[in-house]
């Protein structure tokens, strides 16, 4: 169950490196995406703080594994670099859309 958590942390990392938000204010703050993988419920919480780092945090039926990484905005972009990994999109609405392999992310901000 652990190795399947970091999988689907993984891939939850990959998505998030594609990446729309909407800049209205202050992009810091904590933003929350639910989306089924293999029939389970993966919630995914990205935490973007002050200066560039970035956490984010998936769980799936009560376990959590979580990554810390960096994050940078230019103008309506955004690239997350998490693990190495890195995921681009744009900032709209105070919402971060990521779209990775076909997998469509709406992380809104809480």
């Amino acid at each position: 169950m652990k190795k399947i958590v970091k999988v689907l942390s993984a891939m939850a990392l990959v998505l998030v490196l594609g990446v729309t938000l909407v800049a209205c204010g202050e992009v810091t703050g904590t933003y929350e995406c639910e989306i089924s993988v293999m029939g389970s419920t993966v919630t995914t919480t990205l935490e973007l703080k002050d200066g560039d780092e970035c956490v984010m945090t998936a769980t799936i039926g009560g376990i959590s594994s979580e990554e810390k990484g960096t994050y940078k905005i230019d103008g309506d972009k955004i690239t997350l670099t998490i693990d190495g990994d890195s995921l681009e999109g744009t900032i709209a609405n105070n919402e971060i859309v990521i779209t990775q392999d076909g997998v469509k992310m709406t992380f809104k901000k809480k």
